[in-house]
């Protein structure tokens, strides 16, 4: 059996890195990863991606080597493939990997880990098979959790938060996108954003940020939704955009939340202040919105 031990990269990689995430700190040396007892590589000689029967095949390397350079992965293969690659004199890391399993982190690319407290509750509520318009008309849903977050302070919001980040890394996710949408008001929105960034730099892990406003009309708004859209768009975003706190943009594009014509407005004039779209499309009906996440490049 192999050992249970699995050791995940984090800051290697056949790509470049995109220097806004604070997550990515290059190597300064170069970093030799050996008795690897297997190192999952996920490598396709043509570079297209898994369908059917090919996600079986994880380009396992038994008793494996990796070596990076300048943040940046420069060979696989067997240590006697791998050691020919170093330079004489290079200053290297050598990292003894015990016969554990090496293989690429997670990326979660859907999270909202900066919250105040959990909804153990609405938990048992799904279990039994309870439909999430009923769990939100009793009060809980986003709404609960946007009561929470608007009562805690920031310093608190970020210790609960950098438990949580830290869990993800435990198990092996190097790349955590987290989203606000719990605020819903410019001076919570900010308030989440800002403790997401505080994230980014106090993890190893890649951490990307995604302003979602547009999680759902906040509740004392609930009448006035033009006024709330007109809210996000006007300062929300602009707010964002000038700080410099998120990369994305996200909208929740459902029946009963915003309307496809309403997320437009809204993706728009993110991509107008720089920042980059996201939507939630059609989790609960076919609305239209994964073809307006196509229509504007989401």
């Amino acid at each position: 059996m192999r050992p249970a031990a699995v050791v995940c990269i984090f800051r290697c990689s056949t790509e470049d890195h995109n220097p806004n995430h604070r997550g990515d700190v290059l190597q300064t040396r170069d970093v030799l990863v050996k008795n690897c007892g297997q190192l999952l590589t996920l490598a396709r000689p043509d570079g297209t991606p898994r369908v059917g029967a090919d996600l079986r095949d994880l380009a396992i390397i038994e008793n494996g080597a990796l070596l990076c350079r300048g943040g940046r992965i420069l060979a696989t293969g067997r240590l006697d493939e791998v050691e020919p690659v170093l330079d004489d004199g290079t200053d290297v890391e050598v990292v003894d990997a015990g016969g554990a399993v090496v293989m690429p982190g997670f990326v979660d690319c859907h999270t909202h880990t900066v919250f105040a407290q959990y909804r153990l509750d609405e938990y048992e509520w799904r279990v039994a098979g309870t439909p999430y318009e009923d769990i939100a008309s009793r009060g809980g849903g986003i709404a609960k959790s946007v009561s929470h977050v608007r009562e805690m302070e920031e310093d608190s919001l970020f210790a609960v938060s950098r438990r949580r980040l830290q869990g993800c890394i435990r198990h092996g996710s190097t790349t955590v996108e987290i989203k606000s949408g719990y605020g819903l008001d410019l001076e919570n929105e900010l308030k989440q954003l800002r403790v997401i960034r505080r994230l980014a730099a106090d993890s190893p892990a890649t951490v990307v940020a995604t302003f979602l406003g547009g999680h759902a009309v906040a509740p004392e708004y609930r009448d006035r939704r033009e006024e709330y859209i007109s809210l996000i768009i006007e300062e929300m975003i602009p707010a964002v955009s000038s700080e410099r706190l998120a990369e994305y943009n996200d909208v929740f594009s459902e029946t009963g939340v915003f309307s496809v014509e309403e997320a437009e407005r809204i993706l728009r004039a993110g991509q107008r202040a720089g920042l980059k779209a996201r939507l939630h499309a059609d989790e609960l009906d076919d609305t239209g919105s994964a073809e307006l996440a196509a229509r504007v490049g989401a």
